[in-house]
């Protein structure tokens, strides 16, 4: 009896392990080519690039119409970051908000976890706050850096 517990034991760590292998390199071979969402670089013009390069294959866009394509890509890019940056304070005011009022309802105790909770997450997410990776970047306290 002991044994077919080893048996399945076994069988069911080696699944897990053949399961990880397969998905991580379905993700890096057939996802990414197709939507180019592993090692996405956003900022550097990378994604701009992927598209351009799509649309011209798919589309079968002339030399003109690429470089035009280009264009449109840039502008809207321009107008996104500046829309980023006007919008990047409201978020961070709501954000500094929201986080007041949930302190509030809480005991000390609980708001002693709940900053340890928003570390650990600012922490996962690469420094980021709560928004995320570069989204109203600021320490544990609630504080902006």
């Amino acid at each position: 009896m002991k044994l077919v517990w080893k048996q399945f034991t076994v069988a069911v760590v080696v699944g897990f392990l053949l399961g990880g292998t397969f998905g991580t390199w379905h993700a890096r071979t057939q996802l990414s080519p197709r939507f180019g969402w592993w090692k996405m670089k956003h900022g550097d013009g990378t994604m701009r690039q992927r598209m351009l390069e799509r649309f011209s294959r798919e589309l079968k866009l002339t030399p003109e119409q690429q470089t035009k394509m280009g264009e449109i890509f840039g502008a809207a890019r321009e107008q996104m970051l500046a829309m980023r940056s006007e919008m990047r304070p409201r978020f961070e005011a709501l954000r500094q908000s929201t986080d007041e009022s949930i302190r509030q309802m809480l005991t000390p105790e609980q708001q002693a976890k709940f900053e340890q909770l928003k570390a650990a997450r600012q922490c996962a997410r690469g420094g980021g706050g709560w928004w995320g990776r570069g989204h109203g970047d600021s320490s544990p306290d609630g504080k902006p850096m």
